[in-house]
């Protein structure tokens, strides 16, 4: 995926190159030598602080206050709550929050409590596609098995028996 930072740089995550960045031309590439828990960066994303996430392969998601640098930053896999180490999708939300999408659920962070939901709680599968936070407060959630949409901690799913196609849903 790709994320501009508050200061207009660009960043790539890669399948086993880590992350680059592109600033005022120039590229420059992140790896493992730079902090980073593996080299396959599924997801990056900018939070409204300007802190760049990285969601990984197999190993969770892992939050830099700038840039990446060995030591730096805080990092969530499955010992920690994520339903899995693979992230699909991170998303901001207008209360602070950040929203973790991973190939089995979805994954809420919000002032160190980290709130989960799977097909157990309603969605429609569990590998999360795409995340996108309304301005209502509610979270759209695109799974594999049809779309959903969290509001207050509660979980609807629409799915073909509510006029959906029968097939996933695109990010």
């Amino acid at each position: 995926s790709v994320s501009e930072a508050p200061d207009g740089s660009i960043w790539a995550g890669t399948q086993g190159g880590g992350v680059a960045r592109i600033q005022g031309g120039v590229a420059r590439a992140f790896g493992l030598e730079d902090g980073l828990l593996e080299a396959s960066a599924q997801v990056v994303h900018h939070d409204a602080d300007g802190q760049l996430w990285i969601g990984y392969r197999t190993l969770g998601v892992h939050r830099f206050p700038g840039s990446p640098a060995p030591g730096a930053g805080e990092s969530w896999g499955p010992e920690d709550g994520l339903p899995s180490g693979g992230i699909t999708a991170i998303e901001n939300d207008s209360r602070g929050g950040i929203w973790v999408g991973t190939r089995a659920g979805l994954a809420h962070l919000q002032n160190g409590t980290m709130t989960r939901w799977g097909v157990e709680e309603g969605l429609p599968h569990g590998h999360v596609l795409g995340i996108h936070p309304d301005r209502h407060g509610s979270v759209w959630v695109a799974t594999m098995g049809g779309l959903a949409r969290v509001r207050e901690g509660r979980v609807f799913a629409f799915e073909p028996r509510h006029g959906l196609p029968d097939i996933a849903p695109m990010s």
